[in-house]
């Protein structure tokens, strides 16, 4: 190296990192580890968001329901979380195939999730309340070879759940029976303090007749300590069944695996004077042993179990029952010990055994072998024994038997409906080797498993006068490759009805049936029991007939019976001959052949009386080629109308049955794929008061939803009462998937007049009305029968209109909505469904958004909509033309109606707008409305009723009123409380003179103040009514009321009427008593009149004076009391008689026994009672038509038996008739009545005066019947009385005009017309007599006379001839009754004396 070299430089000492190195690698590891991480935040993210969207949102929640297995949800909306409901939901249970749990009408609220209480659950949910509208489980039954229930370990939950109101309208379950729990109410906690409990708090159902209230609790670990405490009370009653009073309890505590239970039942007795209800029980029960009930004790007095279930009988049942059970391992004893005190018939509703005693004998570790040590029923009624059964027997599995013995049977104490016979025997039933028993190893080999029945009865038939032996017989061995049926017989004397057979189990598995049975004599009405009386029972029966079977049946696991069938091999008859039903000759043969390879053919005919009856099928192979044809044909319905009767309901009146009928039915192919044709004519067919004169149906329809489908329906003049159809075809037409509906009706029943009025067709013509129906939809169901049927569908248009009008504009008419119709086969529920829609009747319409009907054992309805508004002036102008209405009042309302799960109700109808007007004559005054409205608001069972009607001159009335009832009552029952308040305030009544009939005239001032309570069928007020100035008038009827005064008290359940009184003429009438309100409301009034002005018409006048008591309650309407009449005078010659129009038709007078109906019916149903005298006075007179009378009498006013009765007389007084120019003195004239108020009995005779003779018409008979006759006295022919009575003179010498007046005067005289044109004329000009003769002698001259009656014995005349130019003037007086002094001037002067004397 040189020096000049320099050094190589020394390597650098290592450089410290900056100091930002470290946080870069951080944020290196950071960022890692975010894009690590992110993916799982976002996935979680991304889930959180998901599960969210599932249980927050409504499409979410759908989407989480669909994605669910075994679960099936209906119109779900809502969200799971929060607010959820749907209308069905089906759950799979796991297990066994079938099991499912069925919820209808599920809703809930406020469901929500949260924080656990306790350390050991991780989620906690919530709901404020869950409800269901019905609940099904469906579970199938048990196999009695599973395992017994064993232990848990451990009840603990990792969820806590907490419903605060759980409510189920109806549970049903094969474990509760076929009655279903309902109206269930409950709070639930599963997971209960702090998860070491789970509660059912507030439990509450009805089930049957009881309803049960109370609590339960269980501990979640062991030793699971149990409580529960339930009240029982009587629920309530179905139909008219009464049920005594009673309290019962029950309760549970303990360990589970020993369970302690007390019962106690105390109640009044169900009969008069029995001794009163008790029941006490203790147990002890073990859940999870063989033999669960370690210990039992029940004493028992005068129990009934009608009380506690309604298919139960009526007992009253006293003693004991007793187990007893010390160790598994050793035996266990049942004794019951019961008398029924109150035994009797079935067919009344009771328990036809007097005592049991039984005694049971059994191990509980070996619950396979049962001793039976005691078994004796004494059967019959309190009155009459029915006989005695006997019995003991043993339960093993190697062999079981029971033995029997009948003892003195008796079946009619039994059922009144059954045959007199007595009966005695012995019945021995024994199996061997059966099924089920756990003692044997699997390994060991099990001996064939066999079923015996072998017994014999004897007994005594009364029949006709003679005693005939009867027996039954039965001898039949089973096992599972053979059945043999030795002898099955029934005889009562020469009569019989045997069977025998046996099936064989083939190598296949096939059975090879050979049968042989025979009727002969045999009456069935014997042993099929039917009401005393019936056509049944009256009918003669005799049947003959004979079985013959010889059939090789196929078998096969789940395979329906009708492929078995088709593929069965034999041949089986069935004949009938020389037989006799109700009466009716019957004969008839059946048919089976079966061939493997063809199938299975069967051909029967039956005839009864005229009706036949033919079947024709085949069932093939392969089913697609299934073909069966049925026809039948009824020359003459009436001799089946004792079969029908069969049907009805016991006790039911008998069948009128008349008509032809005819029916043809075809069908191809098996279920679920079928096509059917046929047809079905009635004609001239009643039932009853049914009836149609041609009915027929033709069909062509298949179960395939593309299958054709043509249906049509054609019926007329049918009718049902007063329900008629002149006329209907109905068209179904297409495929099940598409069809098309229409309808056409023809009915002669009008629409009613108050429609006609509304819709503006008063005065038009119409024989009846039309109505149509068109319509669209599809069928969609399930063939298996696990799913709902539904229809669905469009409604184009349905109307209905006037028939043989002019007026074609429809009077109701809806279309285009949708419609779903849907029933549930496995819950029995229909339900309706229809969109948004609109109806119109007349001019007023509905519009609804929502309308859904549910049926079944919940049924429910749903409707929201509004009436829209509707101008009213128009309508109330055609309702009532008279009042003369108008002004622009709109009025209008809302609907909005929920029955489930409780009732809820928002309705109101009120004034929109506007005003109304009345014009009077010329005047027109405005009600100036201000408020018009009626409304109801209901839910929680809270109803508020609310109305109010004001206007400036009307005044004002309101009201308000709440009702409390249950929350899903439709309607509050009459024992609902009532609170609620009234007002009214009216100034001027005259300004409601529109609102009262046309004519009356109202004036004064009413004021009402009033709170009302008590009970909705028995209300009560207190308050008080004030009216003054009160007064009405009706000219047109000369009806005049003033000065009224009104004041009343109401003081809850009564009202006094402190003073009503009113001015009449110079009279005054006065109105005491008062009214109860309540259950049974009831009136007494006193009416007392002072000569009351009642009419005051010119023409018309009646005062009168009295008093009359009214009681009025809910059965009578009782009235008595005495009237007479001051004054009066009616002149009926001022008044034209009415006439009836020519479009009048006029019906028949009603029978007494409808009078009597009709009274009633106005009376609202009450029996009437009417007493009151009626005294016709001193001062009552009739004028007009020629008759000028007082009326003197006096009639009392009766209603015997309903019937309005009038008796008593009423005589004339110095009354004078006036007919044909003749005045005739009323000598006798009086009217008997004697019951019928329109037909008094008629004493009358009117005589001409001043005659010397007395002649003139009597008159007797009844007023329906009137007997008009010629009098004179002394008597003489006929047509001298009329010449007396007509001419004033005797016949003699009568010329040709005369002879003709004569016969014109009898003529009208005889048929009662009225006053000639001659009367008319003289009565003009003021003369009382005009007459044309002819004069005597050889030329005779027409001679015209005319007269004036000056006074009774003046008379002054003129006359003369036709050809003479001067006549006579003629002054008579009448000096007696036969002397007449006459003096004539004129062309003949001269004085006579005329004395007349008649000898013959």
């Amino acid at each position: 190296m040189s020096e000049t070299e320099s050094p190589a430089p020394s390597a650098p000492a290592p450089a410290a990192p900056p100091p930002a190195s470290k946080p870069r690698v951080a944020r290196r590891w950071a960022s890692a580890l975010a894009w690590t991480l992110a993916p799982i935040v976002l996935g979680l993210g991304l889930l959180w968001a998901a599960l969210w969207w599932m249980l927050n949102d409504e499409r979410g929640t759908r989407w989480l329901l669909d994605a669910v297995p075994g679960v099936s949800v209906t119109a779900p909306s809502g969200s799971l979380i929060g607010n959820f409901a749907a209308e069905r939901v089906e759950i799979a249970l796991p297990g066994v195939a079938g099991d499912r749990i069925i919820i209808t009408g599920l809703r809930w609220s406020g469901l929500a999730l949260g924080w656990p209480q306790a350390d050991t659950s991780w989620l906690r949910i919530q709901a404020e309340r869950v409800q269901a509208e019905r609940v099904d489980v469906q579970i199938a039954a048990s196999d009695p070879n599973e395992p017994l229930l064993t232990r848990p370990h451990d009840l603990s939950l990792p969820v806590e759940v907490e419903v605060r109101a759980l409510h189920v309208d109806a549970l049903h379950a094969a474990a509760i029976g076929e009655t279903p729990l309902r109206d269930l109410d409950a709070s639930l906690s599963l997971g209960a303090d702090g998860g070491t409990a789970h509660r059912l708090d507030g439990i509450a159902f009805a089930l049957d007749r009881v309803v049960v209230r109370g609590d339960a609790r269980i501990a979640a670990a062991a030793p699971f300590e149990v409580a529960a405490g339930f009240a029982i009370l009587p629920g309530a009653a179905s139909g008219d069944t009464a049920i005594a009073p009673f309290g019962a309890s029950l309760a549970l505590h303990g360990p589970l695996e020993r369970v302690a239970l007390q019962a106690t039942l105390r109640g009044a007795s169900s009969r008069t004077g029995g001794a009163p209800q008790t029941l006490d029980l203790d147990a002890t029960l073990l859940p999870f042993v063989p033999w669960p009930i370690a210990s039992l004790q029940a004493r028992t007095q005068a129990l009934d179990l009608a009380a506690l279930a309604s298919g139960a009988p009526s007992t009253a049942l006293g003693g004991s029952v007793d187990v007893h059970s010390v160790a598994l391992d050793r035996p266990a004893t049942i004794d019951v010990q019961l008398d029924n005190a109150n035994a009797g018939r079935a067919d009344e509703g009771r328990l036809p055994i007097r005592s049991l005693r039984a005694g049971l004998r059994a191990r509980p570790d070996d619950l396979e072998n049962i001793e039976i040590q005691q078994l004796a029923l004494e059967l019959g009624t309190l009155r009459e024994r029915g006989g005695s059964i006997t019995g003991s027997g043993h339960w093993a599995p190697a062999r079981t038997q029971l033995d029997l013995n009948f003892s003195g049977i008796a079946p009619r104490a039994r059922d009144a409906r059954a045959p007199p016979m007595q009966l005695a025997g012995s019945l021995r039933l024994q199996a061997n080797d059966w099924p089920g028993a756990r003692s044997a190893p699997a390994s060991a080999p099990r001996p064939e498993p066999s079923f015996a029945v072998r017994g014999r009865v004897d007994g005594r038939l009364p029949n006709a006068g003679r005693i005939e032996a009867v027996q039954l017989e039965i001898d039949a061995t089973a096992t599972p490759q053979r059945i043999v049926l030795r002898q099955a017989s029934v005889r009562a004397g020469a009569a019989r009805a045997e069977a025998s057979g046996q099936a064989l189990r083939q190598p296949g598995g096939a059975w090879q049936v050979a049968s042989q049975g025979q009727l002969a004599d045999f009456n069935p009405a014997l042993w099929w029991p039917s009401a005393p009386g019936s056509a049944w029972q009256n009918g003669a029966h005799r049947l003959n007939g004979t079985l013959d079977v010889s059939l090789l049946v196929a078998s096969g696991v789940n395979v329906p019976l009708a492929t078995r069938l088709a593929q069965s091999q034999g041949r089986a008859t069935l004949r009938v001959a020389d037989s006799t039903l109700a009466g009716m000759p019957l004969a008839g043969d059946l048919t089976l052949a079966a061939d493997r390879s063809a199938g299975l053919a069967l051909q029967g005919t039956l005839t009864l009386a005229s009706a036949e009856l033919g079947v024709q099928g085949r069932l093939a192979t392969d089913g697609a080629n299934d073909h069966w044809t049925i026809k039948a044909h009824a020359a003459d319905l009436a001799p089946l109308a004792s079969l029908v009767q069969l049907a009805r309901e016991p006790g039911a009146a008998s069948l009128a049955l008349s008509g032809t009928a005819d029916a043809n039915l075809s069908i191809d192919g098996r279920w679920p794929r079928i096509e059917s044709r046929g047809s079905v004519k009635l004609g001239d067919a009643k039932a009853d008061d049914w009836r149609a004169e041609s009915a027929k149906l033709d069909w062509t329809l298949g179960s395939t939803p593309q299958a054709p489908l043509d249906v049509k329906l054609e019926l007329a003049q049918v009718g049902a009462g007063v329900r008629k159809l002149d006329k209907l075809t109905a068209l179904l037409q297409g495929t099940l998937a598409k069809h098309r509906i229409a309808i056409d009706a023809e009915s002669p029943v009008r629409p009613p007049l108050w429609l006609d009025q509304l819709h503006g067709a008063q005065g038009k013509t119409s024989n009846g009305t039309l109505a149509e129906l068109r319509a669209s939809g599809a069928l969609t169901f399930d063939p298996a029968w696990q799913q709902p049927l539904q229809w669905s569908g469009r409604l184009d248009d349905l109307q209905a209109r006037r028939r043989g009008s002019d007026f074609q504009t429809p009077w109701f008419r809806t279309r285009d909505f949708e419609i779903t119709a849907q029933y549930d086969p496995l819950t029995g529920t229909p339900q309706l469904t229809l969109g948004p829609g609109r109806a119109q009747l007349t001019n007023l319409a509905l519009h609804w958004s929502t309308l859904r009907l549910r049926g079944g054992e919940t049924p429910a309805a749903e409707i929201q909509g509004e009436v829209e508004p509707f101008t009213v002036a128009p309508l109330l102008a055609r309702l009532q033309p008279e009042f003369g209405w108008s002004g622009d009042l709109v009025v209008g309302g809302k609907i909005d109606v929920r029955s489930a799960p409780t009732f809820t109700a928002d309705i109101e109808f009120g004034r929109i707008s506007g005003d109304l007007s009345v014009t009077e004559e010329v005047e027109t005054h405005k009600l100036e409305l201000t408020d018009l409205r009626i409304a109801l608001d209901a839910r929680d069972g809270v109803w508020h009723f609310t109305h109010a009607l004001a206007g400036r001159k009307l005044g004002a009335m309101a009201s308000a009123a709440t009702l409390r009832t249950d929350a899903k009552a439709i309607w509050p029952p009459a024992n609902a409380p009532l609170q609620g308040v009234m007002e009214l305030r009216i100034d001027d009544l005259a300004a409601w003179g529109a609102w009262v009939p046309a004519g009356w005239r109202l004036r004064g001032a009413l004021h009402a103040s009033a709170s009302f309570g008590g009970q909705f069928g028995a209300p009560e007020f207190t308050g008080s009514i004030e009216g003054s100035g009160l007064g009405a008038r009706n000219l047109l009827e000369g009806i005049e009321l003033k000065d009224g005064e009104l004041q009343v008290a109401l003081k809850g359940e009564t009202a006094q009427i402190v003073m009503l009184r009113a001015r009449g003429g110079d009279g005054s009438v006065e109105v005491t008593g008062g009214a109860a309100f309540g259950a049974a409301p009831q009136a007494e009034l006193r009416v007392a009149a002072d000569k009351l002005l009642l009419l005051g018409r010119v023409d018309r006048q009646l005062v009168v004076s009295g008093d009359a008591t009214l009681r009025i309650d809910p059965k009578r309407l009782v009235v008595n009391g005495r009237f007479e009449a001051d004054r009066g005078l009616f002149d009926v010659s001022r008044g034209t008689a009415p006439r009836l129009g020519d479009d009048v038709i006029v019906l028949r007078e009603p029978t007494p026994d409808e009078a009597a109906a009709n009274a009633r019916a106005a009376a609202g149903g009450r029996e009437v009672d009417v007493t009151l005298a009626l005294d016709l006075g001193q001062a009552l007179r009739v004028r007009g038509y020629g008759l000028n009378t007082l009326l003197r009498g006096q009639l009392m006013l009766t209603t015997p038996g309903g019937r309005l009765a009038l008796d008593g007389t009423i005589n004339t007084y110095r009354g004078t008739y006036k007919a044909y120019n003749q005045n005739l003195r009323i000598a006798r004239g009086s009217m008997v009545f004697s019951g019928a108020p329109d037909n008094p009995r008629l004493d009358i005779l009117a005589l001409r005066p001043n005659l010397d003779v007395n002649v003139g018409v009597a008159i007797s008979g009844t007023a329906a019947v009137p007997r008009i006759s010629l009098y004179s006295e002394p008597d003489m022919p006929d047509s001298d009385k009329l010449s007396w009575l007509v001419l004033g003179r005797a016949p003699d010498n009568l010329g040709g005009s005369d002879i003709a007046l004569l016969q014109a005067a009898a003529a009208a005289l005889l048929a009662g017309e009225g006053e000639s044109p001659t009367s008319q004329l003289t009565q003009l000009i003021g003369l009382d007599s005009v007459s044309v003769r002819q004069s005597e002698g050889e030329v005779r001259d027409t001679v015209v006379s005319v007269g004036k009656q000056l006074s009774r014995r003046w008379y002054i005349g003129y006359e003369r001839s036709l050809s003479s130019t001067a006549g006579n003037w003629q002054l008579i007086y009448r000096l007696a009754q036969r002397f007449t002094l006459r003096l004539q001037t004129g062309l003949d002067n001269s004085i006579d004396l005329i004395w007349t004397w008649r000898w013959d």
